[in-house]
């Protein structure tokens, strides 16, 4: 039987929309930090960091520099569409790489290319649940299984797609195996 990682912290997200990080630990322990307790400095020096973060946090996953700047761009297109998160649903790195190929099939930014696709993820969830025969059947029509089941058909339908996705997944892989034949002598 599979164990569960117990957290220290459960951090209260409605409570940071309102600038409050309320922090319950696993002890009974509440720990609020309102913005409105600090000078107004710290509260730009807030704003400072995060935008850092957020930009750096984009680019984390990128094998290059082109690939980093692409997702950069698109993750600040997004947030200047009101959006926070980009993440294409249930996407991992084969959702990266498949949202890249739809972008270019499609001549799409990147940031518009997820969104396309979360789109369809989201729709395409919300039907197969809604026909599925019980609850229990609903719960297993998961947005990874949603997107996976996308992304394979969207290949099979559109070949110029799947040779663009082809390409892409073979340049990541021919970086990872650069990667694994490096020699460190310590």
């Amino acid at each position: 039987m599979a164990t569960q990682k117990q957290s220290i912290k459960k951090v209260d997200g409605a409570a940071i929309a309102a600038g409050i990080y309320k922090a319950t630990f696993s002890n009974g322990t509440v720990v609020e930090c309102n913005l409105s307790d600090v000078p107004e400095a710290m509260v730009a020096r807030f704003t400072q960091y995060g935008l850092k973060q957020k930009c750096d946090d984009s680019m984390a996953g990128a094998e290059d520099v082109e690939e980093a700047i692409e997702e950069l761009k698109a993750t600040w297109d997004s947030i200047v569409k009101g959006q926070w998160t980009m993440r294409v649903a249930g996407e991992g790195v084969e959702g990266g790489l498949f949202a890249r190929a739809y972008s270019q099939r499609h001549g799409l930014s990147l940031a518009d290319a997820k969104a396309k696709i979360s789109g369809l993820v989201e729709r395409n969830l919300g039907l197969n649940r809604a026909k599925a025969k019980d609850a229990e059947a609903a719960e297993k029509i998961t947005e990874r299984v949603v997107f996976n089941a996308l992304r394979d058909a969207a290949l099979d339908r559109d070949q110029e797609l799947a040779g663009i996705y082809a390409d892409l997944k073979a340049k990541k892989a021919g970086k990872v195996k650069a990667k694994a034949q490096i020699e460190i002598e310590v």
